[in-house]
């Protein structure tokens, strides 16, 4: 009856979905060829394979979002962005999807340009459909490109952009990644206040969404900021509680990058010793995961650092280790980095010639990539090692190159050092006037560092100051919005507790009333149906024991009649008048069979009285061999070993053995007894 009303309502729901789907189709009409459910379930598959593939064989990935691409390329002139149905728009969103996914993996590449492309069509689509999340997450992407194309101001324009987007859907996780952003692009230009305000705001709202992992992100950020304005304590603090939660979460990779980023920081202050010891954690960690890409920039860190510590052994052996890694993942501009490092490296062994080669090597790699920082760095110590070799003209090319990227990037420390290199190379030229001319450079650069210096330095004092007058004042404010809201929550739970405890007690008065005279009635009915329930059950129980039992005895006198009927046989078999190939057959016959029908007469009468007893004995043990659950199933019924014996055609001894292998799977001492425990399954 059941069955036939859930079959009905089941009908009844199949034809109210046909109906409905063909009201939508007509409503749509004027879509129905240009986005219908077949395409959104061939671009859902699609960008799924994509997805599958993402990060295992990205070039397939990339193969499965063309398709999603192309495919919508097809139809986009016709899709108007004031007729957009709900399947459109989710149509729209998995070409986005595509858009991003291909985008990111051409970012993670290195290839910014072709990354950028991909992001602003996802940024037309998106301000077509009218669809604002993506929106905000385009600009947030083509941001973060020109971010790593060291182009902070235009960096900072668009996340402000994708800020506000975000701010008016209210979506706080956007808005704190494009505020964590913000302040990475104003430490990269210096302004330490308006970062160290962008990172606080950043980790306000990492807080309001009680995102752990956002709030040690921020911590490292604003340890590295920190660090760098010289306030050491402060910077270490910071980089150990967010440590502290990697490794209470067991977050192993966030571990590593956090030591390394520790490392880092006290390279950059001189602490070689402790760097050298949180390098070497963060290295050992990604030894483990072998993550190739992590593990080559630990292997590369490490590299740099002992060259500064003057340990150039080490710093080789460091260097191969990165070149090999890198190489296994191809790894452009970290290889770039790498040969850069062995250049340095030769220079320190004085070795000057293999330097320019590695040197050479890093700056036709690092020109692909666009890093303007490294080319600048590269450049110059190219120029340094032409110097050493007495090749003073391509020493000023290089120079000058160094000079103009450093200005460009109005990086005055490499300024400085790129125009002292000037100024030598003119000097043992005998151009005196050129000389004096890049000395002068030298000598106004250097004076704007130490102007910088000082800048830097009343920075940091107001930077310290900000930050404590802060503390106090969010301290003073989160202990009075705590005050407030403990009271309220008193409050609000002594008036519901009270309330509720009114209506409970009505309720359970009433309840239980009605509920002891229920109850007397039920229990006399129930204890009489139950007495005679357990008297039948017991007497039918009885019986089937009683019946087994039998069985069992009669199966022991069937295989002891059968024992001696084959030894009768094997006496007759000398005889010369008997044929000893059929009576060697009726014998293997009688041996062969017998077990296995007692085995199957028993299991039949056996299953009858104790029904779940195998499928307990599985559950509990199912590391038990059929055949040791059949003896169980004997030892259940305390038969002794000869009985077993007898009855499945074993030896005694072999029987042993299965018992002694059965206590060692039910992990019995020999004080147990073995019949006594398979009872109580």
């Amino acid at each position: 009856m059941m069955h036939d009303t859930l079959k009905a309502r089941i009908s009844e729901g199949f034809l109210t979905s046909i109906f409905v789907f063909l009201l939508f189709v007509t409503m749509n009409s004027t879509h129905a060829d240009i986005v219908n459910a077949t395409d959104t379930i061939r671009v859902n598959k699609l960008y799924h394979e994509g997805k599958l593939l993402h990060y295992t064989n990205p070039d397939s990935a990339i193969y499965y979002y063309q398709l999603v691409i192309s495919d919508y390329n097809a139809i986009k002139q016709e899709i108007e962005s004031d007729q957009l149905t709900d399947l459109d728009i989710s149509y729209l969103e998995k070409v986005i999807q595509a858009l991003n996914q291909t985008g990111n993996i051409y970012y993670y590449d290195d290839q910014y340009k072709r990354s950028e492309s991909y992001y602003q069509q996802s940024l037309r689509i998106a301000e077509q459909g009218g669809l604002k999340v993506y929106v905000a997450k385009a600009l947030y992407d083509i941001g973060y490109i020109r971010y790593a194309n060291n182009d902070y101001p235009a960096a900072i324009k668009l996340f402000r952009a994708s800020y506000k987007k975000y701010a008016k859907i209210n979506r706080t996780e956007g808005m704190f990644c494009t505020l964590n952003a913000s302040g990475l692009s104003k430490y990269r230009l210096g302004e330490f206040i308006a970062a160290d305000s962008l990172y606080q705001a950043a980790l306000l709202m990492a807080e309001a969404l009680n995102d752990s992992v956002y709030i040690s992100d921020v911590r490292i950020h604003l340890g590295i900021l920190y660090c760098e304005q010289g306030r050491l304590d402060e910077g270490i603090m910071l980089f150990e509680q967010s440590l502290d939660y990697y490794e209470k979460t067991g977050n192993t990779d966030a571990v590593s990058d956090a030591l390394l980023n520790i490392g880092v920081v006290m390279q950059i202050v001189g602490e070689y010793d402790k760097a050298l010891k949180y390098m070497l954690e963060s290295a050992s960690i990604a030894e483990i995961s072998q993550v190739k890409s992590q593990l080559a920039i630990r292997y590369y860190h490490l590299a740099d650092l002992y060259l500064d510590m003057k340990e150039n052994e080490k710093a080789f052996e460091y260097c191969n280790k990165t070149l090999s890694v890198a190489e296994e993942i191809a790894a452009k501009p970290l290889a770039a980095e790498c040969n850069f490092l062995m250049g340095k490296y030769y220079m320190s062994e004085e070795r000057f010639m293999e330097a320019n080669e590695h040197f050479s090597t890093a700056l036709s790699l690092v020109e692909k990539s666009k890093h303007k920082t490294l080319t600048a760095n590269i450049n110059l110590w190219f120029a340094n090692a032409f110097v050493q070799l007495e090749r003073i003209d391509e020493a000023i090319d290089r120079a000058t190159s160094a000079y103009n990227e450093a200005r460009a990037l109005n990086h005055t420390s490499m300024q400085k050092d790129a125009s002292y290199v000037l100024f030598k190379c003119f000097e043992k030229k005998g151009d005196p006037g050129k000389a004096l001319n890049w000395f002068e450079v030298y000598f106004n650069v250097s004076d704007s560092i130490n102007y910088y210096e000082q800048q830097k330095e009343i920075q940091r004092i107001e930077a310290h100051f900000n930050y404590e007058k802060k503390e106090r004042e969010n301290e003073i404010l989160r202990n009075k919005s705590s005050l407030q809201e403990q009271l309220l929550k008193n409050r609000t739970v002594t008036l519901f507790a009270l309330l509720l405890g009114v209506i409970l007690s009505i309720v359970t008065i009433i309840l239980l009333i009605s509920r002891m005279k229920y109850a007397r009635a039920l229990n006399r009915e129930q204890q009489m149906l139950s007495l005679q329930q357990l008297e039948q059950l017991n007497k039918e129980l009885d019986g089937k024991e009683r019946e087994l039992a039998t069985k069992m005895m009669f199966l022991n006198q069937k295989n002891e009649l059968i024992g001696r009927i084959i030894n009768q046989l094997q006496e007759i078999q000398n005889d010369s008048d008997v044929d000893y190939d059929e009576i060697n057959t009726l014998v293997n016959e009688l041996r062969s069979d017998a077990p296995q029908s007692n085995w199957k007469e028993f299991e039949t009468q056996f299953v009858q009285v104790h029904p779940d007893f195998y499928k307990r004995l599985y559950k509990k043990y199912p590391e038990l061999t059929s055949y040791e659950q059949r003896i169980c199933a004997f030892l259940r019924m305390n038969l002794n070993t000869k009985e077993i014996a007898s009855i499945t055609g074993r030896s005694a001894k072999s029987i042993e053995v299965t018992r002694s292998r059965i206590r060692q799977k039910l992990h019995l001492s020999r004080k147990d007894n073995l019949s006594s425990f398979l009872a109580s399954i």
